[in-house]
């Protein structure tokens, strides 16, 4: 059968067949044409995927519920240092970079309209529009107002470990942000934005913790 190049040819296509047919078990049978006419065993076995993460979290601040949000939350990181990038040998190029810490910010729109929103939503007084209070003077420190946010993610979820809670200790609305609430016959959102501020445990700093 040696000289017969049309049944080489038929299994030098059968013996090309891929490796990911044979994995999803699509090579059922040998073509037509093919010398043999018995289909052959179906082949199996697992494909390698990468696990990909999504997830519900609820959140709380100051223990309390923030409800349902619009598209989750936002984290933000941002870097801080400073730039060594003027020197006569190398000009404005930069050279170097000196470690000067970072910020951490939450964003997100809460979708109800409650206390559990509107108090993070302005801290610094009892009623939103009031710009001081009893408990808030003029010349406040953020650090005694702030209270805990908490991320919690629900259970059963990829998300479910990855990070299981994202917590800052010290969340305080971010300033000089200007946040509107749309007086309408929609849905009214909330929309909130929170900066967090550090503590430290054992001469480590922290904005979040992440477990």
């Amino acid at each position: 059968m040696q000289e017969d190049g049309s049944v080489q040819g038929s299994n030098r296509r059968v013996a090309e067949r891929t490796t990911c047919e044979r994995r999803a078990g699509l090579l059922r049978g040998v073509p037509r044409g093919s010398h043999r006419t018995k289909p052959r065993r179906e082949r199996r076995c697992a494909i390698a995927i990468e696990q990909i993460i999504a997830g519900h979290y609820t959140g709380t601040y100051n223990a309390v519920g923030l409800g349902y949000t619009k598209e989750g939350w936002a984290i933000h990181w941002t870097s801080h240092a400073e730039k060594i990038d003027q020197t006569d040998a190398y000009g404005r190029t930069l050279i170097e970079l000196i470690y000067q810490g970072g910020d951490i910010s939450i964003i997100t729109e809460a979708r109800v309209y409650k206390a559990g929103t509107t108090v993070p939503f302005w801290p610094w007084a009892s009623t939103i529009g009031g710009i001081w209070s009893a408990a808030a003077p003029m010349g406040v420190r953020g650090t005694d107002v702030a209270k805990a946010l908490v991320l919690t993610s629900v259970a059963a979820t990829p998300a479910a470990g990855a990070p299981a809670t994202a917590t800052g200790s010290l969340a305080i609305l971010s300033p000089e942000n200007d946040q509107a609430l749309i007086l309408s016959s929609v849905a009214r959102s909330v929309p909130l934005k929170w900066d967090l501020l550090p503590t430290e445990t054992t001469g480590t700093g922290a904005k979040m913790i992440l477990t």
